[in-house]
C-alpha cells in the first residue's frame, strides 16, 4: 500500500516523511515515536529520524506532545496542534473531524486506551505487510458513531453505537483459475483495559447486539406508514441490497499474540444473496 502522503504548498520545506506524519498524528490523536517508526518506516532501527522530523513539525507550530503519565523516562506522546489540524483538513485527502486533541486530553488518563487503540491497528498493518495484504496508516477511525435507530424510535431512545475503532483490511487470496481476489473487510475493534464498569460493558454489548439487528428503513416509507396510521416499525419493507452486495460476518473477529498478531476463526465474510437481511451490513 503507498505510504499515506500530505502535500501542501504551504508547507513544501517539510521532507515527505514530515508531510506523512502529520495525517497520521491528525487521524490516531496520539502516538509514539516508536509507534510512528514502525508505521512509517518499518525498516529503520531506531526512532531518530522520526524524533527528528517531530522536532522540526513542533518548531513550526504543527505538533506537540505530552509526557506519558505512565512512563518513568518522560516518553512522549505526540498530537498535531489545531494549526496542524488546520494545514491537515487545507489538504483535502481526510475527512475533517469534530474532534481535536487539545493539550489537556493529551495529559489526561485516555492516554493509554488511545495508545492501546493505536497499537491494535499497528498489529493489523504488521500483519498485512507479512501477508502481502493491504492495511496502512490511515485505514482505522477511532470512534466512528454509527446511527441504530430510525423514525420511529421513541424520544431519548440510545442513537448511536460507538465502536473505538473501525478498520478497513483487503485480504488478498487465491482463486481456482490462478487470479487473486480481493477482500475489503471491515471490522468494529474494542480494547478493554479492565477499566470499564460491568453496567457500562453491559450496556455497549447491547448497543451491538441492537445494531447487529437494526435494518434502516426508507424515510419516505416510514413518513407513509406514520400518515396511514398503520403503526409498528416491521409494517414496511427494510431497505435491502441487491443480492450479491452484502458483507456478512460469520464470527467474531480474534487475535492471538502466541507467536505475533495471527487472525483467526472463520471470521471472513462472504459475498452471498442476501436471504439473510438482519446479519448483513451495505457493503
Amino acid at each position: 500500500m503507498p505510504r499515506p502522503r500530505f502535500l501542501d504548498p504551504t508547507e513544501r520545506g517539510l521532507s515527505q516523511l514530515g508531510q506523512e506524519i502529520l495525517p497520521v498524528l491528525y487521524r490516531h490523536r496520539l502516538l509514539t515515536a516508536g509507534q510512528l517508526t514502525q508505521l512509517l518506516r518499518p525498516a529503520a532501527t531506531s526512532t531518530r529520524y522520526i524524533r527528528r522530523q517531530l522536532e522540526v513539525l513542533h518548531g513550526r507550530g504543527l505538533v506537540d506532545a505530552s509526557v506519558r503519565r505512565t512512563s518513568r523516562a518522560g516518553e512522549l506522546l505526540w498530537y498535531t496542534t489545531a494549526l496542524g489540524c488546520e494545514v491537515v483538513e487545507s489538504g483535502g485527502e481526510l475527512a475533517p473531524r469534530a474532534y481535536r486533541m487539545t493539550e489537556d486530553a493529551a495529559a489526561s488518563q485516555l492516554q493509554e486506551h488511545t495508545l492501546a487503540v493505536n497499537d491494535m491497528g499497528l498489529a493489523f498493518v504488521q500483519h498485512a505487510r507479512r501477508l502481502g495484504d493491504e492495511c496502512g496508516p490511515l485505514d482505522w477511525d477511532p470512534e466512528v458513531a454509527h446511527r441504530v435507530r430510525d423514525g420511529d424510535s421513541r424520544l431519548g431512545d440510545e442513537a448511536f453505537l460507538v465502536p473505538d475503532s473501525v478498520l478497513r483490511y483487503i485480504h488478498t487470496a487465491p482463486t481456482g483459475d490462478g487470479e487473486q481476489q480481493r477482500m475489503l473487510l471491515t471490522f468494529f475493534c474494542e480494547i478493554d483495559r479492565a477499566t470499564m464498569s460491568i453496567a457500562r460493558l453491559a450496556a455497549k454489548l447491547h448497543a451491538y447486539a441492537r445494531y447487529s439487528r437494526y435494518i434502516p428503513h426508507r424515510p419516505w416509507a416510514a413518513a407513509g406508514r406514520r400518515q396511514a396510521g398503520t403503526g409498528g416499525r416491521h409494517g414496511v419493507p427494510a431497505t435491502r441490497p441487491s443480492p450479491g452486495s452484502c458483507w456478512c460476518w460469520t464470527a467474531p473477529l480474534t487475535l492471538s499474540w502466541r507467536s505475533g498478531p495471527t487472525i483467526c476463526g472463520p471470521w471472513w465474510p462472504r459475498t452471498h444473496d442476501c436471504n439473510r437481511p438482519q446479519t448483513c451490513r451495505p457493503e
